[in-house]
């Protein structure tokens, strides 16, 4: 098995000649500790998400790397600092792979003492699915030749793009090539969340357990009492 100081309110009463009313301040709201701060909850919510993703794709990597034997990782979108991320991940395993992060939008400049830790950007202002294949080759980075591992985080592709572009990736990579999806899903309660996932990834192949819990992949349901993150994932292989 294989083994993220509200300023108070001005008091909008017109003053009277007679000088201010009382204010009452209810102290329970100010005192230290009384609740947790609604960004601080929001910051420890996405540190964990964070971690569960970077143990899911630490888990995705070491299959791909040791059990397939994959040397070229392309990665659209990914939550985790870019100090454990895809490339940091990759190639602390096979130092000699290559990496490419594929950035949607405008292009930001790298710090130039950064970009040796950094994994080679590939900035492209919209997706179009039958150019992204070009633009990786052309560019040198990713020989389509060899298998190719794909990361797609769903949700930081503008709306509907993945269904155009898992096809054509199906299209242009090599057989042996594999496929990473993460999502998370409008209703996590629908009981069609996971199978509308899973279409996602069509026409690859889902590799057992098909789609879980980012948390819990590659475990089946029955076989994890952990808390889950909502999100979920797969990873599919080209036939």
């Amino acid at each position: 098995m294989i083994e993220q100081r509200q300023a108070l309110p001005f008091d909008d009463e017109p003053r009277s000649l007679g000088g201010h009313a009382p204010r009452v301040i209810p102290l329970d709201d100010h005192r230290t500790g009384s609740r947790p701060p609604a960004d601080a909850q929001k910051r420890a919510q996405n540190l964990r998400l964070a971690e569960a993703e970077r143990r899911f794709l630490t888990r995705c990597l070491s299959y791909l790397i040791v059990d397939v034997g994959i040397r070229q990782y392309v990665d659209f979108g990914s939550r985790v600092p870019h100090t454990t991320g895809v490339h940091a991940l990759v190639t602390e395993q096979c130092p000699d792979a290559r990496v490419v992060q594929v950035g949607i939008g405008t292009a930001v400049p790298l710090h130039p003492r950064a970009s040796a830790l950094q994994p080679a950007m590939l900035w492209l202002e919209q997706v179009r699915p039958d150019d992204v294949a070009a633009h990786l080759s052309l560019r040198g980075r990713i020989d389509l030749g060899e298998p190719v591992a794909v990361l797609i985080d769903v949700d930081l592709l503008p709306g509907g793009d993945v269904r155009d572009l898992v096809p054509a990736l199906h299209r242009v990579l090599a057989p042996g090539s594999h496929l990473v999806l993460r999502q998370r899903p409008a209703n996590p309660a629908d009981p069609y969340a996971r199978a509308l996932a899973a279409a996602l990834f069509d026409p690859f192949c889902l590799v057992e357990p098909g789609v879980a819990d980012l948390a819990w992949w590659p475990y089946p349901d029955e076989e994890v009492v952990a808390e889950g993150t909502g999100i979920l994932a797969g990873l599919a292989r080209r036939c």
